[in-house]
Order: structure tokens, then sequence, then C-alpha cells
């Protein structure tokens, strides 16, 4: 890798020096005269000192290997450019965001001169400073239309690969000297973007594909659009569009979940790298006395109710349902509040239908509080007793870890696909819970196995998938049941809404719920003042395993491995792109309130 621009110098005609072959760290080539864009090999950023000479070099040009040069150098550096469909806030934008104080902590081999975002053009909470000190590269935001999601485009129509090309190349950001960063680009927010990275690939540039989150993962309408575009319903044949592979292209994942799933599709080992999210520390949380002060008044609470906070936006498959029956469960002085709502209008029926029924049944229970009420992240953190999850499915699960750096404990679903790589770490998030079960003497059993059976089959029908055997699942959906209870998480809306509405209105009922689920009882006689150990324990294994100088240190050792790889050359499809869809839809992950429609269709027994 090499120097920046504006780190390169013009050489006499009579300098004859070798000019390393970009990115590809394969071989030198031999070259004279005047060599404006020949960069240097330099040991620090800001110095343009120590060239490489021929006489520092042994063997035959065409045969050096570009690792064994700079294994002697302290420093080599590059270009970035980050790439993503919007910058609003949450979710992918604050993994960037991360990422970007990650690296301009970083002390390791490698410099990156400049950095880029390039958007399409969706910014809303994007912060207007984002280091605490001048970072050590150039940072632009660059907006390209064509990035937006196919939903919002305003045309219609769209050439991704001519915007981003020409945007690249006008901000001098070529393919021997940058890398692409791109987030999430299979999902089927932008059905041009698999076409265009296999375009870019070509070209040279070598790219990094963070994968975050999967179509393929119970979101069929994501994979239906991408099907239609590419006009490719045979799913080997849409995963090789949507996963292309070339010595240049790599993969990152968050989780050993998501390795597994790529290593069973074919993705080679050299390009598959797991990249955990960082987690920033919390550095300026208020006072907490005047923070439980002005959230009170907000939130109309009395001095002795504790603050249990949802620190996520409202979106369905964060199982708003479950944070109602647990506020419903909870015989404690508590108030549920859930930090933001969605901004996809898709989510907002959801939202506002759990709201409502909060409200009539007279809830302890509060929405949108970091928005329409106006309070900041941190003063909530700081005014909160406890942190609460409910969600069915996470990409990374970030909360697991940030609520030991809050000070709050946390209750509430456990994911154990998604948490195992947290466990190992050691932090074993024992008062969580993998199954909130109900009895199934307060919901018919029948009906329950009749609506998963037939969300399951209009989703593998949705993706293209023969059926399965009505024998087969049956005894799927009895070892789900067999012990006389099903977990809340497996319901519809409108059955978690009749299971809500029962426990409002009996003591009997709650008590039932309670004795199926002894840990549930367990949470809700814990006493924050007493959890300071285990949460101080936490915290230090987040700082040492997870923190934004962690974080940076392994993002640019992915970065030097992708550049050190070939660029250009031919792009090939994904070996076996089914593995990861099996991976995926088994009916015993199936979550109906991920899927649902909204308005939400009410049970025959309201």
């Amino acid at each position: 890798m090499f120097s920046s621009v504006a780190q390169r110098r013009r050489r006499s005609a009579s300098t004859r020096i070798l000019v390393p072959d970009k990115f590809s760290a394969t071989r030198y080539e031999v070259s004279q005269g005047t060599l404006q864009d020949a960069p240097e090999i330099t040991r620090e950023r800001g110095k343009t000192g120590a060239t490489v000479s021929p006489e520092a070099l042994t063997g035959v040009p065409g045969d050096l290997n570009f690792l064994s040069v700079f294994s002697e150098a302290d420093h080599f550096s590059m270009q970035l450019v980050i790439v993503h469909y919007h910058l609003n806030r949450g979710g992918v934008s604050q993994v960037i965001i991360n990422h970007l104080k990650s690296l301009a902590a970083s002390k390791s081999g490698l410099v990156i001169d400049r950095v880029a975002i390039l958007y399409g053009g969706r910014r809303a909470g994007w912060p207007d400073s984002i280091f605490d000190h001048p970072p050590p590269f150039e940072l632009e935001l660059i907006q390209v239309g064509d990035l937006e999601y196919d939903t919002l485009s305003e045309t219609g129509s769209r050439d991704l690969t001519s915007s981003m090309r020409s945007s690249l190349i006008a901000h001098g950001f070529n393919h021997d000297n940058t890398i692409l960063h791109i987030h999430n680009h299979s999902l089927g927010k932008n059905s041009a973007l698999p076409t265009t990275i296999a375009e870019l690939a070509t070209d040279g540039y070598r790219v990094l594909l963070q994968v975050h989150d999967f179509a393929e993962d119970f979101r069929p309408e994501n994979f239906l659009h991408l099907a239609g575009v590419f006009n490719c319903h045979d799913n080997d044949g849409l995963s090789a569009r949507l996963y292309p592979q070339s010595p240049g292209i790599h993969y990152a994942v968050l989780n050993g979940r998501d390795r597994d799933i790529f290593v069973r599709s074919g993705i080679a080992g050299e390009r598959l790298h797991l990249l955990a999210n960082s987690v920033a520390s919390f550095t300026r949380f208020p006072d907490r006395q005047q923070a439980r002060q002005a959230v009170s008044e907000k939130l109309e609470l009395s001095n002795r109710q504790m603050l249990v906070t949802y620190p996520v936006r409202g979106i369905r498959r964060k199982n708003l349902g479950e944070m109602l029956l647990l506020s419903a469960l909870d015989p404690r002085e508590a108030t549920y509040a859930v930090t933001l709502a969605p901004l996809n209008p898709l989510e907002a029926g959801s939202f506002a239908h759990w709201h409502r029924l909060a409200r009539d049944l007279r809830l302890p229970c509060r929405f949108d509080v970091g928005g329409e009420a106006g309070l900041d992240y941190s003063t909530i953190l700081a005014a909160t007793d406890c942190l609460v999850t409910t969600s069915v499915a996470e990409g990374f699960g970030m909360v697991f870890l940030e609520a030991w750096l809050s000070g709050c404990p946390l209750v509430g679903r456990n994911l154990p696909e998604i948490t195992a790589d947290f466990s190992a770490a050691g932090i074993e998030l024992e008062m969580l819970y993998d199954q909130l079960r109900i009895p199934l003497s307060m919901v018919d059993r029948k009906t329950v196995c009749e609506r998963l059976l037939n969300t399951y089959h209009a989703v593998s029908a949705s993706y293209n998938q023969p059926l399965i055997e009505h024998a087969t699942l049956q005894q799927q959906l009895d070892k789900l049941m067999g012990d006389g209870c099903v977990d809340f998480a497996f319901l519809d809306g409108a059955l978690q809404e009749d299971v809500i509405r029962a426990v409002v209105g009996s003591t009997r009922l709650t008590d039932n719920v309670l004795d199926a689920n002894p840990k549930l009882k367990q949470t809700f006689r814990i006493d924050p003042d007493t959890t300071a150990e285990m949460i101080e324990k936490y915290a230090g294994i987040v700082r040492e395993k997870f923190s934004v100088e962690s974080a940076g240190r392994q993002l640019q050792q992915v970065y030097q491995r992708v550049g050190h790889s070939l660029g250009g050359g031919n792009v090939e499809p994904l070996p076996r792109g089914q593995a990861i869809l099996n991976s995926f839809l088994n009916i015993q992950r199936l979550h109906p309130i991920r899927l649902e429609t909204w308005p939400l269709r009410r049970s025959s027994t309201n």
C-alpha cells in the first residue's frame, strides 16, 4: 500500500526506481522517466522520506513479494471509502461512526490518509462532530443519489455503477490506492449495488463487504424484490449475483454464526473475517439526581418508580408486545420506556399499535422518550435503573454489551445464537431468559400451530422453497410445545395481545406465567444496587475486548489483508448459495411478529 497523492514527488528522468504494483502485492515494475504518480514507501505519516531503492531489494523485480518490503517499514498508507445507503442515526450508521473513531485511535502500522463516506443523501441525526481530537485522516461525505433505497428512488431507474465510478475518480479515489468498505450490500435495499460491486471489483478496486443483516433471514419482501429485479428465481443463481467472489472481494461478519454460514456457502476462509462491532464508552453522563428529576418531570414518574429502559428503535423484530407483557407482570413500581420510534413507514403501524394498547390497558409504558418526549439519550441512561431487551433477532446485539458500560443491569430475552460470542468472552448474561413461556391453557394450541404453519408455508413460498412434509413440521412444533408451554415470541401479534389482556385482568393468570418462568421471577427481584460488582466485571471485559481501540486494531488488520489481495480479474459466483437460506429458514427460528402486516388483525377471541 502507498502514501497519498499529496505525498508523491516528481522524480527526474535520470532516476530509476522500483514502483510497487499498487495494491496487487504480487510484483514490482521497473520504471524510468518522470514518475508523477509513483508513490513512496514511508515510515510515518507526513514524511515523504526513505524511498526504497533498487539497491535495498534483492532478487528479480518481478518476483519480489509486496509483504516482504512492508514488513521492514513501520507504516504504510492507503485511502478508504465507506459505502452505505444513508447516514440516519442508529444501526449501521453508528457502526460507521465507531469504525471512524476506532481508526482514529489505532496505533498500528496502517496509515489511512483520506476517508470518504458515499451515501444516498439521508443523514438525520448524523453528528456535526465525531471526534474528540482531530483525526489523522481527512474525512469527506459524498452524496451519490443512486445509492438510495429502491423504494425512495425518484426516477425508478439508475446507473449506480456509473455514478459511483465517476464520484470515486472525481475525488481521487482510484482503484490502485483505495479500499471500498461496503455495508449490507445484499439486503435488497438497493438492487443495483451487487452488480456495481462486481463491476468495481473487475476495475481493480479491493472490496470489503460487511454483512450485518441477511435478506434470507425472514425478510421475504427483500428477497422477492431482488429475485424480481434480477429475474432469477433459482436461489443458488440469485445468491451467485448477491455474493460475488474474486481474490479482491473479502467479506466481514459480526459473529460466529454468520461466519459459519458463509463457510458452508463456500466463501474462502482467507477472504472471510470476523469483525465484531466496537462499543464506545459513555464518557459524559449527567448527574444522576438531575437526570432523574428531568426524566421524572417529562414522563410523570414518582420518586419510587423504577425506570426500565429499552434503548432501541421500536421496529417489529424488537418485539414490543413482550415489553408490555413484562410491564404487566412486574410486581414492582416500574415504568418501561422505549427510546425511539421507527423511521421506516412500514414499521410505524406496529409501533402505534403497541403504544395504543399500553395506553388502553393503562400499562406503565412510555414510547419514543428520546424523540417525542425530547429527552437526551445520556440523560435517559443516567436516570435508568435497569435496561431491558425483548428482541427476537439481531445482527450483532449491541445492547448485550452497551448495558454494562451504562452502569445498569440488563434483563429480558437472550439470543443464544448471537450472544454465544459474548459468553465465550466471559459475559455470561445469566439474568436473561431464552424463552418467555406461556401456558397453553391461556392460548389455544391448535390456533398457535395453525398460524405458525400458515406463516411458515407463506414464507417458504416467498423464498421459492419446496414444502416440507406436514408430519415433519408437526414434529418440530410438538418439540417447541412439548412441556405444555409456548414461547411468547412464537405467537403472532393478535395472540400476544390476547395474552397481555388476560394477564392484566387476572392475578391468577399472572401467577401462572410467573410460575412457568422462574428466571423471570428472579429478574423482578433484582436490586440494581447489588449488581455493581457484576456490572463492573462485565464492563471491564467490554472495554478490553470490544473497545474502540481494540476494534481499530482488528479493522486495520482486515484492511491490510484486503489491500494485499489481487485486484481485477474475473468475478465468480458463490459456490453454495442455498446453504445461506437453509441456515435461516427454519420454523424454530420463525417469529410471526417480524412478518406481520399492520394494522394488526385481531384474534377471534377478542
